[in-house]
């Protein structure tokens, strides 16, 4: 028989500084949300702006400079693919409910990490080489289109409130009868 394989170290790597962002940073965040916005709604959100910004990134240089859609067609097949995630994320979103674990929160986890990485090399790709001038605007607007995107699966991820939780949050003080005038 033979033993069961050992984790990768850096797997467990990954997987803790993912966990790491998830819990101490996107799902404070996401308990802080108003009662009428869930994680997942603002992260579909946050994904379609990421695809307009995206749009804006592979468009422009057509219009302004006149590049063709050969010379752009990685750009659109990205944007494609997408779009396709995007509608891919509202087919599955009826599987997020509130008071229950988030089932999707494992298969995010590689598009998490992937994108994550990727928008991580080309933010240190930017800042070792930057861009010509003609080209800075739209690299930086790709740049920003993935990190929203990274932030929107981060909030996709969150584990959503019970309706018990989703109260509007109370402040530290209570008004004083003098203070409200009555």
């Amino acid at each position: 028989m033979n033993p069961s394989p050992k984790p990768h170290p850096l797997g467990n790597l990954l997987r803790t500084l993912d966990l790491a962002v998830l819990n101490r940073v996107f799902q404070p965040c996401a308990n802080h949300l108003p009662v009428g916005l869930s994680s997942w709604a603002l992260g579909n959100s946050l994904v379609l702006g990421s695809i307009v910004f995206e749009a804006a990134a592979v468009v422009m240089p057509m219009v302004l400079y006149g590049a063709t859609w050969g010379e752009s067609l990685s750009n659109c097949l990205l944007l494609l693919s997408a779009v396709l995630v995007y509608v891919a994320f509202q087919r599955l979103g009826a599987l997020v409910r509130p008071g229950m674990a988030n089932p999707l929160q494992f298969m995010l986890w590689g598009l998490r990490v992937c994108f994550g990485l990727i928008s991580l090399g080309n933010m240190v790709a930017l800042l070792w080489h930057p861009p010509s001038p003609s080209m800075w605007v739209w690299d930086w607007l790709y740049e920003i289109s993935l990190m929203v995107f990274v932030a929107g699966i981060y909030f996709m991820s969150c584990q959503p409130r019970s309706p018990s939780q989703r109260k509007a949050p109370q402040g530290r003080f209570k008004a004083q009868p003098s203070q409200t005038g009555l």
